[in-house]
Order: C-alpha cells, then sequence, then structure tokens
C-alpha cells in the first residue's frame, strides 16, 4: 500500500513538472516573439513615427516582466498580449507616417547630417517636438492635422539646418564681431568693423536665398573676419595713443617704416613729405614692372629650353636670363 502510495506521489509530481515546463516554454516562446515584433517596430522608426503605441508596449513590457518575475504567467501572458497590440499599431503607424510625413522626414536628415542637434539644441528641440505632435495626431487616426503639423515640422528642421550652415560659415566672424563689440571698438574704428558686419549679413542673407551654393558666402565671412580684425588692430593703436603710449606722430612713423622698406627694395622713392601716395604709387608701378619682366623672361627661358641644341653661347644666356629671373622672383 506504501509503494502504491509513493508511486502515485511520484506520477502526480511528473505530472505536475511536465505541465509546468510546457507552460515554461511557451511563456518563454511569447517572450521571444514579442521580442522580435518590438525590432521589426524598432526597424521601423516606429519610436519617432508613433511614440505613444512605443510608449504603451514598452511601459506594458516592463509589467509583463514583473508578473513573470513573481510567477504570475497568466497576468505576463495577458500584458504580452496587449504589448503585441500595440506594436502592431505602431508598425501600421509607422508605414503610414513615412508616406504622409515624407518631406519633413528628408528636413530631419538633413538637419541631422549638418548636426543641428549638436549646434543648434534648441531648435532641433523645437522641430522634434513639432513632429511628435504630428505623429501623435496620426495615431489619432486624425491625417489631416498629422500633415498640418507635419508641415510645421518640416519648417522647423529646415531653420535648424540653415542655422547650423549659416553658424558654420560665419561662426567665427560673428564671434570676432562680438569680441569687437564688447571692447567697444566702433568708438575708434566704426568704418571697418562696419564692412565686417555687412560682410556677414551678405553672407547670411545668401545662404538664406540659397543655401548650398557656399562659395560667396566663405568668401564674405573671410572678409568679416579680416575686417574686424582689422577693425580691433586699429582700435588698439589709436587707443595706445589715448593712453599716452605713443604720440600720433610716433604711431604714424611706425606705420610708414613698412612701405619705406618695399620701396627701398623695389629701388623707388621714400619720399612721404606729403604722405603715402608719391612712394606707394612708385612701388605699386615698379612692382608691376618686375611682374612683366618675370613673366618676359620666363617666356624666353622656355623659348631657348627648346631651342638649345648644344650652342654654348644660348646655354649661357639661358643661364643668365635664370640668375635674373631669380633675382627677380627675391624681390617678393
Amino acid at each position: 500500500m506504501k509503494a502504491l502510495l509513493q508511486k502515485a506521489v511520484r506520477s502526480g509530481i511528473a505530472v505536475v513538472l511536465a505541465f509546468t515546463f510546457g507552460q515554461s516554454v511557451a511563456f518563454g516562446a511569447i517572450f521571444e516573439s514579442t521580442d522580435a515584433l518590438m525590432k521589426t517596430a524598432m526597424a521601423a522608426d516606429a519610436e519617432l513615427l508613433s511614440p505613444d503605441n512605443i510608449a504603451d508596449a514598452q511601459k506594458d513590457y516592463a509589467k509583463a516582466k514583473e508578473y513573470a518575475d513573481r510567477g504570475r504567467t497568466d497576468k505576463a501572458q495577458d500584458k504580452l498580449a496587449e504589448v503585441q497590440a500595440s506594436l502592431n499599431k505602431a508598425i501600421d503607424v509607422s508605414k503610414l507616417a513615412k508616406v504622409n510625413f515624407a518631406s519633413s522626414l528628408k528636413a530631419r536628415d538633413l538637419a541631422l547630417a549638418a548636426e543641428a542637434p549638436k549646434y543648434e539644441a534648441e531648435l532641433w528641440e523645437k522641430a522634434e517636438k513639432q513632429f511628435s505632435k504630428a505623429a501623435r495626431e496620426l495615431e489619432d487616426g486624425d491625417v489631416n492635422s498629422a500633415s498640418d503639423e507635419s508641415l510645421k515640422a518640416k519648417n522647423d528642421y529646415s531653420a535648424a539646418e540653415l542655422a547650423k550652415i549659416k553658424t558654420a560659415i560665419v561662426g567665427n566672424a560673428r564671434k570676432l564681431i562680438a569680441t569687437a563689440d564688447e571692447n567697444k571698438v566702433d568708438r575708434k574704428a566704426a568704418i571697418t568693423l562696419n564692412k565686417a558686419k555687412s560682410a556677414v549679413a551678405q553672407a547670411e542673407a545668401d545662404l538664406t536665398k540659397s543655401r548650398y551654393n557656399t562659395a560667396k558666402p566663405i568668401a564674405l565671412a573671410a572678409e568679416a573676419e579680416y575686417e574686424a580684425r582689422h577693425a580691433s588692430y586699429i582700435a588698439s593703436q589709436l587707443q595706445r595713443v589715448d593712453d599716452d603710449k605713443i604720440t600720433g606722430e610716433q604711431l604714424m612713423l611706425e606705420w610708414e617704416k613698412p612701405l619705406q622698406a618695399i620701396a627701398t627694395a623695389l629701388d623707388v622713392t621714400t619720399d612721404m613729405s606729403a604722405g603715402y601716395g608719391k612712394s606707394a604709387d612708385a612701388s605699386v608701378a615698379m612692382a608691376n614692372s618686375l611682374t612683366a619682366a618675370n613673366a618676359e623672361m620666363a617666356a624666353q627661358i622656355d623659348i631657348l629650353q627648346v631651342e638649345v641644341g648644344g650652342n654654348e653661347m644660348i646655354v649661357q644666356e639661358t643661364k643668365l636670363l635664370e640668375e635674373q629671373l631669380s633675382a627677380v622672383e627675391s624681390l617678393f
């Protein structure tokens, strides 16, 4: 009798274990299928395109895990069913969003490529919030409102991209101008500083008109940087006079020295008794003359090199011309 009872108990335990194992296998399979569906939804960009459905799925998935850890497989299975329903909705909405939001998604990609999230964070966040609003309207089934909100998001993404492009091109010029303004450079070099500001304004206007045609804006930005530095230099030199560190006469004599050195090297007048004009004009004229002579000698050397065929005189003339050419080049 005792043996029969033990046998029955063992059989009962075996049945329970078999049933429990079967449930565990089935339950594990449900989690696996839910995980696979979650991956599919994420691959469809559902987190971006159907945020509320994904949020619901993630919240219910966490509850399902809690129930599973407590051994409440029935409750966990119910929650996983809700998770899968939310994920399927998210996938369907994402497919529709990729069609209805095509233009705003393209604008978003362009803003991402321009690194707007990193450099124009405020504008980027505004665009993201607007896009999320459009996505939630689509989740609610209001296609018309979703399209309207998506258009607003497109404009916001475009604004973020343009701002980043402008910053990349004129950002340094803006910083130099800001520093000049802080130092009140306009009090002593307003004309030059305004040239910098005008160049930046024109560059930004050109980019607003055509953001991908950057050649002219880049040149304007370089000009703006130069003028901003130039203005700061002028102001700093004039400040030396105000601070009685140097007289106005000494400052002008300092500025004459480089021009006198150039005039001397070019063997032209250094007379500045009536200003820079006479010496400057003579220096420019000589520089132009030497440049023309340089080009002429280079052409003669090319001709002689072609004609050289063992004629010693021609070879010597070629060497002489090369020496003269080298002497001219050393002046520059």
